[in-house]
């Protein structure tokens, strides 16, 4: 199914500083199957691999197309396992502190969950920002006020056939 987007549509956020920056996960949404180029040979249909997308609020803000000052978000995708050699695994863990997790996690719980995330800019056909590292939260850091910011909207476009299953800030 092909989707159409509009040339110009919304202005994006610029690339997030590098450093060391506190967040707050806000979302934890499961994006359902999705095709994967790593497996599957290249003439036959790619194998599909179930995937959650984790989508944080940093402390550095910046100003939108309207003028309004926001803070910056940043989401990552994760294959929905949490196999011990997986990222979203590591991620867990780096995120709770712990070195690991026992026989089961609810992801939904980290959602408000405070950390500490080192970005760093990367330029490949665009400018982005990747996530290097992630740590607990420095204890004498005072919390960051989160914003009610809803799903970036190509996620919110990415969910349109089916019924978004994430859940927000609590």
């Amino acid at each position: 199914m092909s989707k159409i987007l509009k040339v110009g549509g919304q202005r994006r956020q610029p690339p997030i500083p590098d450093g060391l920056h506190q967040a707050v996960l806000t979302h934890v949404t499961d994006v359902g199957e999705q095709p994967n180029k790593f497996y599957g040979k290249p003439s036959k249909e790619p194998k599909t691999k179930p995937q959650y997308i984790l989508t944080w609020q940093l402390d550095c803000q910046y100003k939108n197309a309207d003028g309004a000052v926001c803070n910056m978000v940043h989401d990552a995708w994760y294959h929905a396992t949490l196999h011990p050699d997986s990222n979203l695994y590591k991620a867990t863990c780096d995120m709770l502190g712990v070195a690991k997790l026992q026989d089961e996690y609810d992801v939904d719980e980290l959602i408000g969950k405070r950390c500490m995330l080192k970005m760093k800019r990367k330029i490949d056909k665009d400018t982005y920002s990747d996530i290097i590292d992630i740590t607990p939260v420095i204890a004498q850091l005072e919390p960051m006020a989160v914003q009610d910011i809803p799903l970036l909207p190509w996620i919110t476009a990415l969910l349109s056939p089916k019924t978004s299953s994430d859940a927000a800030v609590r």
